[in-house]
């Protein structure tokens, strides 16, 4: 599958045309007049440029890419502000595989779509999967560390109790692990 005219267009000029149709102040004629005032300062021949059919096209694709962009931001926003009130609890956790998932789908996407995907957006998305590793394994130690701590304090108080006069039996203390600890020492 071939390339629109306006994905083969210069980068900076992309990004230009971009950002004034961001900024929803000029229509499709405007933008397409001023791509040719633009076009020669990045060294763009004119049949190189778009037609209007090609570049409503693209800015259609465009404008849909942007509000599930817009979307995403929005829901990660709830989902940050989510994870800011608890940050190793379940959301830290769903946050790590909600964007993993986003990653595979992205690759997903990026190998459907038949366009190769550039060694920039492989490191970008490897260092992303490798931080989220990381911190996995942060939180299964954190929270293996926690436990440990927590089975020492229990056994602390039960010991102290099974003194002589504690009145503690090795009945009663065993119950106390196993619903305290689910049976972990």
């Amino acid at each position: 599958m071939r390339k629109s005219k306006v994905k083969r267009l210069p980068a900076p000029l992309r990004e230009a045309l971009e950002s004034l149709w961001r900024e929803g102040r000029y229509t499709l004629d405007e933008l397409l007049n001023r791509l040719r005032e633009m076009a020669p300062a990045v060294g763009a021949r004119p049949e190189e440029l778009p037609s209007r059919s090609g570049l409503h096209s693209y800015l259609q694709h465009f404008e849909k890419k942007l509000a599930r962009y817009r979307e995403a931001q929005q829901v990660a926003g709830m989902w940050v502000a989510k994870l800011g009130e608890d940050p190793q609890g379940d959301v830290g956790r769903l946050l790590a595989e909600m964007l993993k998932s986003i990653a595979l789908q992205t690759m997903d996407a990026a190998g459907e779509s038949g366009e190769p995907t550039g060694a920039q957006d492989l490191m970008l998305l490897s260092a992303a999967l490798k931080n989220l590793a990381a911190a996995e394994k942060t939180w299964a130690d954190r929270e293996l560390r926690i436990r440990k701590e927590l089975a020492a304090q229990v056994e602390q108080v039960i010991e102290q109790e099974k003194r002589p006069g504690g009145g503690l039996s090795e009945d009663a203390a065993a119950r106390i692990r196993a619903a305290l600890l689910g049976g972990e020492k």
